[in-house]
């Protein structure tokens, strides 16, 4: 779930922060720049890890700043494809279950690709069917063909990483196509890096339910 990357970039340091030592200015400046930013095919930058080498700090006439070219490591969130993670429903949209880790927000289990899932217009909210395991002559209806998931929020879930988009939301290119949205209203921004799950298998979905 956790990786390290190592990157290099040129880090400068402001004259209010000469009274720190070389590592813990060069430490916060790194830390500043890159937590919880989203790096392309890198991942979501969670903290810095080690300062592996930085060369001797220039300091540029005019802002009286030092810089310094440094290698470091980061500790980086990309889950591996098929690796099983453990969240909480945030929320229901059309496109299917969102889930958040609580520092990582940007997860959804889409609900389009398999005829496994039937929306509740009552409680808006998703809802997984799975086969019931006991015989017919057992089922109270017709209903009862099926065990009823409903993805309420806050509920925990465990799901498999299936696939892993990234999204560079800082490339200039032409105009947005017309959208038929009001002026002045906002156009929803896609993720920098999102995840796709799925909890079709046995032993995936809310844990409040068990599985034998």
């Amino acid at each position: 779930m956790f990786i390290l990357s190592v990157l290099k970039d040129t880090i400068h340091i402001q004259p209010y922060d000469f009274y720190k030592s070389k590592y813990d200015a060069l430490a916060d400046e790194i830390n500043r720049i890159y937590a919880n930013k989203v790096i392309q095919e890198v991942g979501l930058c969670i903290c810095l890890f080690d300062i592996l080498s930085a060369s001797e700090e220039i300091v540029h006439y005019g802002n009286g700043a030092s810089y310094a070219k440094v290698k470091f490591q980061l500790v980086v969130f990309r889950p591996f494809i098929g690796e099983i993670l453990e969240g909480k429903v945030s929320s229901n949209t059309p496109e299917g279950v969102k889930v958040t880790l609580g520092y990582f927000d940007d997860i959804l289990i889409p609900t389009n690709n398999d005829d496994g899932w039937r929306f509740d217009f009552g409680s808006q909210v998703w809802v997984r069917l799975w086969d019931n395991p006991l015989p017919e002559n057992l089922w109270k209806s017709a209903e009862d063909k099926y065990l009823y998931m409903y993805m309420d929020k806050d509920q925990s879930i465990k799901f498999r990483v299936i696939e892993e988009n990234f999204t560079d939301i800082g490339t200039k290119g032409p105009p947005p196509k017309r959208t038929g949205a009001v002026a002045g209203q906002k156009v929803p921004q896609p993720a920098p890096y999102e995840i796709v799950g799925s909890i079709a298998e046995v032993g995936l979905g809310l844990t409040s339910w068990a599985w034998d």
